[in-house]
Formats: structure tokens, sequence, C-alpha cells
């Protein structure tokens, strides 16, 4: 707590009747009595108006990389959260750069952060910032990627499920539509990052193979996932060297559109030749959809605004005493395949996205 007086003044006005005392026709030896009264008085309403006011909460949210509307948005939420509960935020993406990442936290925790909410690019390195804000005696959540050294705090989605069903509505679609095309799986992935690959991309496949237990993969790795011009070019290779891929995924639906683009220059990018499937569900993925032609026909759409409320509600947990960050606590929340005949999309952009859809996708036509 900070104490702080508002009694100026007063005091001034009591300095005043001292020295005023010194002045007046009154008897000499009045002169001490009148002036230690005097500052009994100052002393009592010092006393009386000294109020009290909590220290500011700090908020320090780490976000993985701004490559993405995803997370772009979700910072937008974070400010907006810190706005609604009075909280001062530290914002800032460490853009996959794990020595970014330490400094920012190493910064964080100097500047007083009361509470750290992170999305690790893997289970070690979230592991260390774990370590490096409870040493600091700092409460931390963990976002998406858990941690695998306990104790920890941990929100995360049941995201496995609608990523295997995604993968099996697609093979669906590929084999009602090309029913004597053998399915091809192609893959462009960040095989250090092992949570994000169980259940994105290895749960996609796996519900592929539940249709089509025999279909290829071939598996490409990013040179660097936050570097979009370089993912082009890992995307390229990989159809460049297995041009019967059909059916394709990668890790975020930043990675999946600068894949469509590609495929869409090499003369691709239609149901005749594919289908593309990614994870986010924003609106730049809901303008590919919105083509009945393009490849581009699924995604798990996830909830920026639920899941920035349930990184927070947790962290306050952990500062009002509710959960301990001595003790294992896990969190989830939920998300859902959307296609491009989904009739969740209006609802969904609005409530998660906070945007209206028509006026979104207006927007977004004028920016191509």
């Amino acid at each position: 707590m900070k104490k702080m007086t508002s009694t100026i003044m007063t005091v001034m006005l009591a300095l005043l009747l001292v020295v005023s005392f010194s002045f007046i026709g009154c008897k000499e030896e009045a002169a001490p009595a009148a002036e230690e009264e005097a500052v009994e008085e100052v002393k009592e309403e010092v006393t009386e108006e000294e109020v009290t006011e909590e220290e500011e909460i700090i908020v320090g949210r780490v976000l993985l990389f701004t490559i993405d509307e995803y997370q772009k948005y979700a910072g937008e939420v974070a400010q907006q959260f810190a706005d609604e509960r009075g909280v001062k935020l530290l914002l800032d993406a460490f853009e996959l750069d794990l020595e970014v990442e330490r400094q920012l936290v190493e910064d964080y925790i100097a500047q007083g952060a009361d509470v750290i909410i992170l999305q690790g690019h893997t289970g070690a390195d979230t592991d260390e910032m774990n370590k490096l804000a409870r040493e600091n005696d700092v409460p931390f959540v963990a976002w998406y990627v858990e941690p695998t050294v306990e104790p920890y705090t941990f929100c995360g989605v049941d995201e496995k499920i609608s990523s295997t069903e995604m993968g099996v509505q697609a093979a669906n679609l590929w084999k009602e539509l090309h029913p004597d095309i053998p399915i091809k799986i192609g893959a462009l992935v960040q095989e250090q990052s092992e949570s994000i690959m169980e259940i994105r991309p290895l749960a996609f496949i796996e519900g592929v193979h539940s249709v089509e237990p025999d279909a290829p993969v071939i598996m490409q790795q990013m040179t660097d996932e936050a570097a979009l011009d370089k993912v082009q070019a890992d995307f390229e290779d990989m159809m460049t060297a297995n041009p019967d891929i059909n059916m394709i995924c990668t890790m975020s639906s930043a990675t999946a559109l600068v894949g469509h683009n590609a495929l869409q220059a090499m003369g691709r990018g239609t149901t005749e030749t594919e289908i593309v499937c990614s994870w986010n569900g924003d609106i730049n993925e809901y303008l590919k959809m919105m083509d009945p032609e393009s490849s581009y026909r699924f995604t798990v759409g996830m909830s920026p605004y639920t899941f920035e409320k349930l990184m927070w509600d947790t962290a306050f947990k952990l500062l009002n005493g509710e959960i301990s960050m001595d003790e294992t606590n896990k969190f989830y929340s939920g998300c859902m395949v959307l296609t491009g005949e989904s009739k969740d999309w209006k609802d969904y952009i609005e409530r998660e996205w906070g945007k209206n859809l028509e006026e979104a996708v207006e927007k977004s036509q004028e920016n191509q």
C-alpha cells in the first residue's frame, strides 16, 4: 500500500497561525503554549486526512508473434481487459526469438509485473519462462503451449478433437469430389513445436487417415514461421517436389493464406486440384472461403475474446489467492470447425473478433 497526505494547505495555515502568535497583543508567556497547541492541531489533522491507495496492478502479456490476425487481435483484447479492470498492461511479442522472449519476461519482472501471461513456442522455453517468473515470485500463466515441469498454471484449448474432425470432413469432401484420385497429404510444419504439432497437423492427419488410412504424408519443415517470405519459399518447395499433393494443412491462417496465394500463382487454388485446411478462423480466411471454387475450404475457428478472458480470469485467480502458483492448475476452452458453408460465421466473427461481418468483408476487400 502506498500512503500519501493531502494536508499542505492545512500545514501552511498552521504555520501562519504559529508565526502570527508572535505579533498579536497577548501575554509573552502565552505564546509558547499557543504555538504548541497549533502544532498539535496540525499533527491531528495530518493523521485524520491520511488516505491510502492500492498499488497499481501490472499485467505482463507476451504474444507469440504478430504475423497473423489472431495474435494481433489478442493484443487488442488484452488492452480492452486491462482498461476494464483498471490495470496497467505491458504488451509485446517475441516473434519466435527465444532470446527476445527471455528479455521480455525479465523486463516485465523488472517493471514490477504482478502476473505474466505468455504463449511460448515450445514446452522447453515455456518451462524456462515459468521458472524465471517463479524465481522472482511472480505468478505465471502459460497459454496454449503447456509446460512440462510442474507446478504451473496453464490455459489451453480442446483443439485436437476439432482438428481431427476437420481432417475427416476434408477427406470426405475430396472423396466426394474426386472418388478416383487418392489423397496425398502435404503439411507445412514447425516440428519443434511439439504440443502444437500434436493438436493441429498430427490430429488433422489422424482424421484424414480415419477416412483413407494409406494416404501418404509429406512433412515440410518451415525455415522460419514468423517470416512469411520464407514460409512461401518452403511451401513452393514442397509443392514443386510433390505436385500430386492434394490435401494441405499448415500451422496457422497466416501460413495457410501465404500457401494458398502461392497455389493460385501456380495455376491451382481450386477444389479441382486440392483442399487447404488451417486454424484461426479470421476474416481473411472467410474471404477465401466465400468463393465456392476456392480450395481453401476448412479452418478451426479459434476464439480470441473467449480465450483471452480465460487467461485474464485465471491470472486474477492467482493474484487473489483463489488458486496457488505452487500447484498445477489447468483450464480449457473449446473451438469449432468452420467451412465456407458454415452459418456460424456472422455470430462467430462478431462475438470473438468484435467485428460486424459485412463491414469487415467490405473493409478487407478495399484493402486488397
